[in-house]
């Protein structure tokens, strides 16, 4: 399976499992240089999961048989909520 054809839900199915093993190393006071790496997957995982479900919004609104200025009010709000990333 490619990444971009793993569902959102799925991905932060995955992301939660990293979290509770977070979670379990920081009740086990492991080494920061432990945890730190898997922060940043996790945070790597929710930017992932953020350009896909943008993505496949857009992919969405443009297949849509809605009117092009109801398209148009839709990508704006789009990236609005984009750009307060």
């Amino acid at each position: 399976m490619t990444p971009s054809t793993i569902s959102v839900p799925k991905r932060l199915k995955n992301i939660q499992g990293q979290l509770t093993g977070i979670q379990k190393m920081m009740d086990e006071e492991k080494e920061c240089f432990d945890v730190l790496p898997q922060l940043k997957a996790v945070k790597a995982g929710l930017e992932k999961c953020i350009a896909l479900y943008l993505q496949q919004q857009m992919d969405h609104c443009f297949a849509s048989k809605q009117s092009v200025s109801s398209k148009k009010d839709k990508m704006s709000q789009m990236l609005l909520e984009l750009a307060k990333l």
